[in-house]
């Protein structure tokens, strides 16, 4: 079983004053801590978090994490693999 947590933050940043960024990492329960060197971009921005794209994007990335989660994938080698999602806010992690 899988954790993955995805994320999105907003920050002022350079000239257009406003960067956005979706970033995905798989959870260590057994230790309870995210580590930063684990994140990886999905997505960065030069917008708001609210901006209309940044909307259609996470509408369409909820979506394909609803089509994934719970759905039990074979890796290379016949092992059984489950995909859990957690939406947890950046300044959280």
């Amino acid at each position: 079983m899988f954790y993955v947590a995805v994320s999105a933050d907003g920050a002022p940043c350079g000239k257009d004053d406003r960067a956005t960024a979706y970033l995905v990492s798989f959870i260590n329960l057994l230790q309870r801590v995210q580590s930063y060197n684990d994140k990886h971009l999905l997505l960065g921005a030069n917008c708001e978090e609210d901006h209309v794209l940044m909307k259609s994007y996470s509408s369409h990335l909820a979506s394909e994490m609803r089509e994934i989660e719970g759905k039990t994938l074979a890796t290379p080698q016949g092992k059984q693999v489950i995909f859990r999602f957690e939406l947890v806010p950046a300044d959280m992690e």
